[in-house]
């Protein structure tokens, strides 16, 4: 896993920063309260948002490796080959 983000329910998003000694270090949002994502809070506030967040990432990485993502022509829309 690299790095990305996952919206959680309805009102939390994580941004995930890569790895430091094995553990995931991400950044956690409340997105109904502070919607311009300015108050990063520790991931250990939410550490109960860390398992399903990851299993998602997983599971959405697995899935472009068995259906990797279309490339389209950015001039006309089709499909490249």
């Amino acid at each position: 896993m690299n790095r990305g983000a996952v919206r959680l329910n309805d009102r939390m998003k994580i941004h995930f920063k890569g790895f430091k000694g094995g553990i995931p270090v991400m950044e956690t949002y409340n997105i109904i309260r502070d919607p311009g994502e300015r108050d990063a809070k520790a991931v250990y506030r939410h550490l109960h948002w860390t398992l399903p967040a990851v299993d998602m990432m997983k599971k959405h990485k697995a899935q472009i490796q068995k259906y990797p993502h279309t490339k389209l022509d950015p001039v006309t829309g089709a499909e490249m080959k």
